[in-house]
């Protein structure tokens, strides 16, 4: 069966030292494709690994590597009102053009798990639904997540969040800072925005200049 071609991105080849995900994972399912997800963490590395119906276990598939504590791995989750509990687990890297996820539900019940790749706009360019019948998944993953706290990462359990850091009151001018979710199809990604406003009638604002992690922009 033809192997997940995931475009968008570079795919780490899986190494005999890396055995993690063999023996603990967070959810793991066999998808549309025939391929083996399994999600899995360490302390500062989130695991996607893929392996196919031809591919030796012994040497291992593919996966995807993602940085904790740059913020690469975001898990979000959700308890609808309906009784659905839902699990995001958001993944952002430079060799990563856009955004992956995975992600996992339980409807009364009834259990859906899936993998996706992103563009930079936040369109879905690929999905693999897992087959419901193989999917497994840690007790505690719907209400706790896999156990990951990116640097000033906060509860995810509402649509929207946002922290308010205002200057002191002599300051002309006030910034909020906060997090929004955009919502397309059952994908949500957060998104910063930041709100400059004036305190004076006299302040002119000409320009705005972001510094991110030392980077000038």
């Amino acid at each position: 069966m033809k192997k997940i071609v995931l475009a968008t991105f570079f795919i780490f080849m899986l190494s005999s030292a890396y055995s993690y995900a063999e023996e603990q994972y967070d959810l793991k399912c066999t998808l549309d494709s025939g391929d083996v997800m399994a999600l899995s963490h360490i302390s500062s590395t989130v695991y996607i690994e893929f392996l196919g119906p031809n591919d030796d276990p012994d040497e291992g598939g593919s996966v995807i590597k993602l940085d904790i504590a740059s913020g690469g791995a975001q898990q979000f989750l959700n308890k609808s009102s309906g009784g659905t509990q839902s699990f995001v687990l958001r993944g952002t890297d430079e060799d990563i053009e856009g955004a992956v996820a995975v992600g996992y539900e339980n409807h009364e019940g009834k259990l859906d798990a899936y993998f996706i790749s992103m563009n930079s706009l936040g369109k879905e360019t690929e999905r693999h639904t897992c087959k419901p019948e193989t999917i497994q998944a840690a007790k505690e993953i719907l209400t706790k997540g896999i156990g990951i706290k990116a640097p000033s990462q906060k509860s995810q359990s509402s649509d929207t969040i946002r922290e308010t850091t205002e200057t002191p009151t002599a300051s002309p001018f006030k910034i909020s800072i906060g997090q929004q979710m955009h919502e397309y199809g059952s994908i949500r990604t957060p998104y910063r925005t930041v709100s400059i406003t004036s305190t004076s009638d006299d302040l002119i604002i000409n320009s705005v200049i972001v510094n991110r992690g030392g980077r000038k922009n």
